[in-house]
């Protein structure tokens, strides 16, 4: 037990001493080594570099993908009373919207109130779902 601590603490003094070794050294000396221990370098740079980049794009769409999970998972939760509300409470939710909207949204809201009789319900749904997912309404439709 005794012996593995050390051959463990001699390890790591080993990997210490490589790495500061490896940290000291310039890019020329790196290239000059990697030169002689490989045939072409430049190709190991161009791999390199796709490897580094591929884990890029890999992580960011990981992150991407959680982040549209967590807005379908919240989006899906607050939609659900708005999907189940008739046309009649749709239009009277964009009423009370366009009643409460702030002068900074008159675009919209000029827009809304010009076009609420003709929207059909799958566009009147994609519009409160819009206004949902801008905080611009509640859960229960009601103007924040």
């Amino acid at each position: 037990m005794a012996n593995d601590k050390k051959e463990r603490k001699e390890l790591e003094l080993l990997y210490d001493a490589l790495v500061d070794d490896i940290l000291a050294a310039s890019d020329e000396e790196i290239m000059a080594e990697a030169a002689e221990d490989y045939e072409d370098v430049d190709e190991i740079v161009l791999r390199s570099k796709a490897l580094v980049r591929d884990a890029i794009t890999k992580t960011r769409k990981r992150k991407l993908q959680l982040a549209r999970s967590a807005v379908d998972a919240r989006r899906g939760a607050s939609s659900a009373k708005v999907r189940g509300m008739s046309i009649d409470e749709k239009r009277e939710v964009l009423r009370r919207y366009i009643a409460h909207a702030p002068d900074g949204l008159k675009v919209v809201k000029t827009l809304a109130a010009r076009k609420e009789d003709e929207l059909e319900d799958q566009d009147l749904e994609a519009t409160l779902e819009a206004l949902l997912r801008l905080g611009a309404i509640d859960d229960e439709g009601n103007p924040n």
